[in-house]
């Protein structure tokens, strides 16, 4: 078992198409035969116990693992891909047919369903998942699209708690085309639904009133001739944080930016104003710069996770590249009330993905919402990206890190914690298997506690 990150491993740049191994494939390791070796393997096996979570079992599998889906992905720009409510993990996903899935998890059961057709030509793609919004009377719905689809859809189960039955697929009044990466968010202050997604390549919001009415959407930050990426946080009262960048990192300068919005107002993490709900769009450049490309050696960066702390300070973890995009490293900003303050998590090794045209794809890192000093992150080892926990308790400054899982046959990708977990519960989730781009993977979803 590991006890740390290798450096040496962490920062090879070396481009991975010829890592082809399919979902499952072992290492070729032989097994040990003999009473002696019997003895010796379980007396190994009782001295891990205490280590849980850090330790793997022959064959790579995290301890008390319940695969959620067979095949099935999700993109890190839709979110919440989980949420936890009334006992039980809702959790939504895209299967090896291309449909829209929507499961729920309890005591090691899952009960999923088929919410939504695939894509037009019936291939699998992970920017169609859904995002997930827990409705005031218990009910779920999940916010869809074909990647860059003409309308953002969505369906809300008939009764409660009940993912077998779905109500008619319904559609936002969007006002271009070109949408996908669905966020909901609902403020308990305003008794309304804000709806964020990506619409005509421009992060845009559409408002559903308490009877159910939606506005027209509108674009939300504009970057001409750009096509920014934005992640959504909220406070679930009376405030939204938004991390966004002004692009893709194959262009040529990639910052990251933050903005929030409260009371009908857009502003900077200091409060002042950046310009009213109803006057949006606003330029990137017009809110927080939390990274700048050029004062970096011209490092670009792409935004993974944002979220706001138990006094509202928002958070940020990130990735950032070499000219390459075969070097990836994760970083961690925090407003700390007067300035942004920013510091490396870890070098994250190379892209989860074998396409070179999405070599920026990294394994991913994410905030637990609940205490985002807590960070989860898929970081290469080897051959294979495998999953760690980082927790700083001086503001990003150092970490102390935790194998989830090591030494496994397979890549451990994109970690996600469901949203409003109780304290004490630790449920994680993440993609395992094989991946190639987002139309062409062999994962599937898996969780441990």
């Amino acid at each position: 078992m590991r006890a740390g990150l290798s450096s040496a491993l962490c920062r090879s740049g070396a481009p991975r198409s010829l890592r082809s191994r399919p979902v499952g494939a072992r290492s070729g390791k032989g097994r040990r035969t003999g009473a002696w070796a019997a003895i010796a393997a379980a007396l190994l096996a009782l001295a891990a116990i205490p280590a849980a979570l850090a330790a793997q079992p022959a064959g790579g599998a995290p301890p008390q693992l319940t695969k959620v889906s067979n095949i099935g992905a999700w993109c890190w720009f839709a979110d919440p891909r989980a949420v936890y409510a009334f006992g039980r993990t809702y959790i939504g996903w895209v299967d090896g047919q291309g449909y829209v899935v929507v499961a729920t998890l309890r005591d090691g059961k899952v009960r999923r369903t088929r919410i939504a057709h695939p894509g037009p030509m019936g291939f699998r793609d992970d920017h169609d998942d859904p995002a997930l919004l827990v409705e005031p009377d218990g009910r779920i719905t999940a916010f869809y699209s074909h990647h860059n689809g003409p309308f953002m859809l969505y369906r809300t189960t008939k009764n409660p708690h009940d993912v077998k039955s779905w109500g008619a697929e319904q559609a936002v009044p969007t006002h271009r085309g070109q949408n996908t990466y669905a966020n909901p968010v609902r403020l308990s202050s305003e008794s309304k639904t804000y709806l964020f997604f990506r619409g005509d390549v421009q992060p845009t919001f559409a408002t559903r009133s308490s009877k159910g009415k939606w506005s027209t959407a509108k674009t939300l930050v504009s970057e001409p001739g750009e096509n920014p990426y934005m992640k959504v946080a909220s406070n679930d009262r009376d405030k939204i944080a938004f991390a966004f960048t002004n692009g893709h990192p194959r262009g040529p300068v990639t910052n990251i930016y933050y903005a929030e919005y409260r009371k009908g107002t857009i502003s900077h993490a200091d409060g002042r104003a950046i310009a009213k709900l109803k006057s949006a769009p606003f330029r990137p450049a017009d809110s927080d710069e939390v990274y700048d490309a050029q004062a970096h050696a011209g490092r670009r960066a792409w935004i993974h996770d944002v979220a706001l702390t138990k006094d509202g300070k928002p958070v940020l973890v990130y990735a950032t590249f070499s000219d390459d995009g075969y070097s990836h490293r994760y970083e961690y900003a925090r407003w700390t009330g007067k300035k942004w303050a920013v510091h490396a998590i870890a070098e994250a090794g190379g892209p989860m993905t074998t396409d070179p045209i999405e070599r920026y794809y990294s394994g991913g890192v994410v905030l637990d919402h609940r205490d985002p000093r807590i960070v989860y992150a898929s970081v290469q080892q080897g051959s294979e990206h495998e999953i760690l926990r980082f927790v700083t308790r001086d503001g990003g400054l150092s970490w102390k890190r935790k194998a989830i899982t090591s030494s496994s046959p397979t890549d451990n990708v994109r970690p996600f914690v469901p949203r409003n977990l109780p304290k004490g519960n630790n449920e994680l989730l993440w993609m395992r298997g094989f991946y190639d781009r987002y139309r062409t993977f062999q994962t599937s979803i898996v969780a441990a506690p």
